[in-house]
């Protein structure tokens, strides 16, 4: 028994070593705000898609070298809203409501950037021929890209979620 988990060990020391050289994912996530105000939620709202309706897949890049290093760089972007005093009580609870699902929802679009420069590293880290990098990293991440916008189309860009300031709940 010894032996084989030996021969284990013997046989993966190549692959741990490769991996212990890797170097990690450098990871960028931020967060950036944009003002918005207005006498009702409506009004909000549209402000709202005027200002911040970016794709989903737009809240992240990864980027790769020639040396193994991947990173990702994530931006978070969510609305400021100035004058919430002149909402009644009933409306703030819906615009924090509705601010914590767009973070969520945005975070779920992060966590797919995360995704695809693990993908990255993986591929590009253990590739033994070299190709084109860019045509390369496009490939790569396309799939990942492709996974955001099913994300906004599923989810009606978080709208499904609770992205919404209308008083009933989405269905």
């Amino acid at each position: 028994m010894r032996l084989i988990f030996i021969g284990f060990l013997i046989a993966a020391m190549p692959a741990l070593a490769q991996e212990a050289d890797t170097p990690p994912v450098e990871e960028s996530v931020g967060f950036s705000f944009y003002i918005v105000q207005g006498p009702s939620l409506a009004v909000i709202e549209e402000v709202m898609v005027a200002k911040g309706g970016g794709a989903g897949a737009d809240v992240w890049q990864v980027s790769a070298s020639e040396t193994c290093a991947v990173a990702l760089s994530a931006t978070v972007a969510l609305p400021k809203l100035i004058g919430k005093r002149n909402l009644s009580q009933s409306d703030v609870e819906i615009w924090e409501t509705m601010l914590d699902a767009l973070e969520a929802y945005q975070q779920r679009h992060v966590a797919i950037g995360r995704e695809a420069a693990a993908a990255v590293r993986a591929a590009s880290c253990g590739a033994e021929t070299e190709t084109e990098p860019a045509q390369t990293l496009d490939a790569l991440l396309e799939p990942f890209r492709e996974k955001s916008r099913q994300l906004d189309v599923e989810t009606e860009n978080g709208r499904t979620l609770g992205v919404t300031l209308e008083r009933t709940a989405p269905s």
